[in-house]
């Protein structure tokens, strides 16, 4: 079978007025696939090229973050993270998923983690890729370049393709593997009026520091990283390795921070075969 987008497309309701939109496919244990924070990211954005071949052997579940694609949109008093793992911990037991497997990238690399602080039972496995909330680098200066760049497209902004163009050359380390397809469909993503509203705070609001948690994880990890990763400093994978209790690392060189995009097949098969190993 096929996966396209829209015989994937789902949605739940957690709340009255607060519908989730995600992705579904494949049977088996299931994989919850979480999207990192750049302009345009979502559940298919993010993981169109990974979704299959994590079918194959699991019933994967790829969410739009609240504020981010299909999702409901608003603000929210609390830290990002923590407020958005909350929010994904809500839709999973709607959805009478007990636990899962996580796969999250860059943000929602953190907002798995935070997942698992709340709610330690809903989750088995972590798959990290390029994770977000390690915060202050003795290697670089912080927020990086592309950091500052991220946060500044839809604060100030005000947001273009060129800009978004420029955004995500710096999250690859070989800029044609960005697709005008992708690009496109970012961009439009981005420019909706509703994600507009909801991110004109977007890198003021607090976003939620990780470190504090790590230490208390006890699920099974593995930090996948791209070595040519501009957006955030080489101190976030060796942070996690040192604060989880049970983290293996995977770096991959000429690789940016998109390692799911750029590198698919390699992360298909690490992904695998760590949520299957013994």
């Amino acid at each position: 079978m096929e996966f396209t987008y829209e015989n994937t497309s789902r949605r739940v309701e957690i709340a009255p007025g607060r519908s989730m939109h995600y992705h579904e496919a494949g049977s088996g244990f299931p994989v919850v696939c979480l999207h990192g924070g750049g302009p345009g990211a979502s559940g298919w954005a993010n993981y169109s090229r990974n979704i299959a071949a994590l079918a194959q052997n699991f019933r994967v579940l790829a969410f739009d973050l609240p504020q981010f694609g299909g999702s409901f949109k608003t603000t929210f008093e609390e830290e990002l993270y923590p407020a958005f793992a909350r929010v994904i911990d809500t839709a999973l037991g709607v959805l009478g998923v007990g636990s899962a497997h996580f796969v999250g990238n860059s943000m929602g690399g953190a907002v798995s983690c935070f997942v698992a602080h709340f709610n330690p039972a809903r989750v088995e496995r972590l798959v990290l890729m390029g994770p977000g909330g390690v915060f202050g680098s003795i290697l670089q200066p912080t927020p990086t370049d592309a950091h500052s760049e991220l946060f500044a497209y839809y604060n100030p902004g005000p947001p273009t393709k060129d800009k978004l163009r420029k955004l995500f050359n710096s999250f690859l380390c070989d800029p044609s593997m960005l697709t005008e397809d992708l690009l496109e469909m970012r961009y439009q993503s981005s420019i909706d009026p509703e994600i507009l509203s909801a991110m004109s705070g977007y890198g003021i609001q607090r976003l939620g520091d990780v470190r504090p948690i790590l230490p208390a994880i006890r699920q099974k990890a593995l930090v996948i990283w791209g070595l040519e990763d501009r957006i955030l400093t080489l101190d976030t994978p060796l942070t996690f390795a040192k604060l989880l209790p049970s983290c293996e690392v995977l770096m991959y060189p000429k690789t940016g921070h998109w390692v799911q995009w750029e590198r698919a097949a390699d992360f298909n098969r690490a992904a695998t075969e760590f949520l299957l190993r013994d």
